[in-house]
């Protein structure tokens, strides 16, 4: 299924792809693939762009993805691993997630994009030894997708960040924004290192760069967003360094 605005790696392209791929559904209901691509474009929308979704759409990326695991065919790793991201992260569902990637990874080792959920939520479940091996395989088997390199670095930073890894954390942020200078992640990372740090004119200028690129960024929706680590001690460390991000309204 090959639809060239959903390789743009942009909002619109995004939004465009959505599209796409309902329009893919209406003209075949039983078309896995189409409600896995169509789930993780609005997955992507909140994680990657930081737009605020809907109840009705974060239930929306729901439904599409459990449709897709169950039109899925037994080979097809691709529709599971994508319907990871929604049902771990949308629904907040992390075991279930977790075990969905690691179904799609017993169907097609190779597959990169199951290995970055995989990482990204055995952090959020307090499972820190899987992270590295499951993050650094993702990138080993594709080098040259610059997706799934930033996914697995984010994946890092989540590990780092629970386990105050401050320089550590801090290092995965630079080698995001090294890859893509607007991630909105690295970049709040960076500017809650600084409050921390105490180099408020470092913080300011990262505050106004965020603002700029995402104006209706709130300390609300980072906690929504960030606080959601099973160990105690883990999201008792994010919630401190979002307390860090002084200058963003709540």
């Amino acid at each position: 299924m090959e639809l060239p605005s959903g390789t743009q790696r942009t909002l619109e392209g995004n939004k465009q792809a959505q599209t796409e791929f309902e329009m893919a559904i209406s003209l075949d209901p039983t078309f896995a693939l189409a409600y896995a691509q169509a789930s993780f474009c609005l997955h992507n929308r909140y994680y990657n762009y930081l737009q605020v979704i809907s109840d009705e759409e974060r239930r929306s990326a729901v439904r599409f993805a459990s449709r897709a695991v169950e039109l899925a065919p037994s080979d097809d790793a691709v529709s599971l691993g994508l319907a990871a991201f929604a049902i771990g992260n949308l629904d907040d569902d992390l075991e279930g997630g977790l075990a969905l990637a690691n179904r799609a990874i017993a169907i097609n080792p190779n597959y990169a994009n199951a290995y970055t959920i995989k990482a990204y939520l055995s952090a959020l479940l307090g499972n820190t030894a899987d992270v590295g091996p499951a993050a650094e395989y993702a990138v080993r088997l594709n080098p040259l997708d610059v997706g799934v390199v930033i996914a697995a670095i984010r994946t890092h930073l989540t590990s780092c960040a629970a386990l105050r890894q401050y320089e550590e954390a801090a290092g995965w942020a630079r080698k995001l924004l090294s890859l893509n200078p607007n991630d909105v992640h690295g970049l709040v990372a960076l500017n809650c290192d600084a409050v921390r740090c105490g180099t408020m004119a470092e913080a300011e200028r990262l505050h106004l760069r965020v603002q700029a690129l995402y104006p209706h960024l709130r300390r609300e929706h980072m906690r929504r967003m960030y606080l959601r680590y099973r160990n105690p001690e883990h999201q008792a460390a994010m919630a401190e360094r979002i307390s860090w991000a002084v200058q963003f309204p709540e």
